[in-house]
């Protein structure tokens, strides 16, 4: 249960940029990929006709994917964890899934799953290294007790925690919609944990991994 929400929310957070923008009206994806009004739109050509064909260098979309090795190594040098065995091996199972070009309409379902993987390993052992480092010596997580279950960690404590996530993974603070989701999307941890798991500081841990994967494999970290 908890590795499906854990995925649901990761891929939430991965999907909200396109949905918060689509619902704007300002990204377009068709057939001919992301923005793709914006190639036939404006002047004609020769005899005053419509729209044509941009020149094929030319893109209308500012954003682009980063390559599976940028992924990999984007996500150690953000968390500031080392690739270690286990991480390489988790890449090496996921590359192929992953962008192998810079256009946004490679994104899959597959490559945004595989995305998932990758920074859950990455993560699990970040929050390794961090729960088992003195407060003092921890970058993300210096206010979390991880000695308690997840509901000791108050709302102060979460924002916090989000907040070090985004600058580090995003370079930015989050905004108010990722800051709904997020918020949403730790309630709905809290509401599937069973009253055991609601009792053990392994819930806590948990709530961590949750969080961290969500945000190191969304939109912002996977986009330049």
């Amino acid at each position: 249960m908890m590795n499906k929400k854990l995925f649901a929310f990761a891929l939430l957070l991965a999907l909200s940029p396109f949905l918060i923008t689509q619902g704007c009206g300002q990204m377009a994806y068709g057939p001919s990929g992301f923005d793709s009004s914006a190639a036939t739109a404006g002047g004609g050509g020769a005899g005053g006709g419509g729209g044509y064909a941009p020149d094929p260098n030319v893109t209308s979309n500012p954003v682009a994917l980063l390559s599976a090795e940028q992924v990999l190594k984007s996500m150690s040098s953000v968390t500031s964890t080392p690739i270690s065995t286990a991480i390489m091996n988790e890449y090496n199972n996921r590359q192929s899934v992953l962008g192998s070009d810079f256009d946004l309409s490679l994104v899959t379902s597959p490559m945004l799953i595989g995305l998932t993987n990758l920074a859950s390993q990455v993560c699990k052992e970040t929050i390794a290294r961090e729960s088992a480092a003195t407060s003092a010596n921890r970058r993300f997580l210096a206010s979390v007790d991880f000695g308690k279950p997840a509901s000791n960690v108050s709302d102060a404590i979460y924002s916090d925690v989000a907040n070090n996530f985004a600058m580090a993974f995003w370079g930015r603070a989050a905004n108010a919609d990722e800051s709904t989701v997020l918020l949403q999307g730790r309630a709905d941890f809290m509401a599937a944990l069973s009253s055991n798991d609601l009792k053990s500081n392994n819930s806590t841990t948990n709530l961590m991994l949750f969080t961290c994967t969500g945000m190191l494999s969304s939109f912002e970290s996977y986009s330049f």
